[in-house]
């Protein structure tokens, strides 16, 4: 088994906000040992560099376009959503498979 092939697997989500959808493509097989238990991921910054980790893409918008996939474009994001998107992505995963579609 080759891991770089394991770990390019994504799936995708479609995430409802009131009336609106939030889609999302993520790599389920990025999450490993040693992001969790990095001091320097723990703390108010751990969902936003985990998830800037596993997020292939969002299709999320601001004022000023296209939000991008980092840390400092998530800090000014409403925690909320930052923890819906973890949700999903939490309930999409299941032990040894990757439900979502690629």
């Amino acid at each position: 088994m080759k891991l770089a092939t394991y770990t390019e697997k994504y799936a995708k989500l479609a995430i409802p906000f009131d009336d609106q959808t939030l889609n999302v493509a993520y790599w389920p097989n990025r999450i490993n040992l040693e992001d969790i238990l990095d001091p320097e991921t723990q703390g108010a910054l751990q969902l936003a560099t985990g998830l800037v980790k596993v997020l292939k893409e969002w299709d999320l918008e601001d004022e000023a376009g296209p939000v991008p996939l980092t840390v400092d474009a998530m800090k000014g994001l409403p925690v909320n959503l930052l923890v819906e998107v973890q949700k999903a992505i939490n309930t999409d995963l299941r032990p040894g498979e990757v439900t979502g579609s690629n």
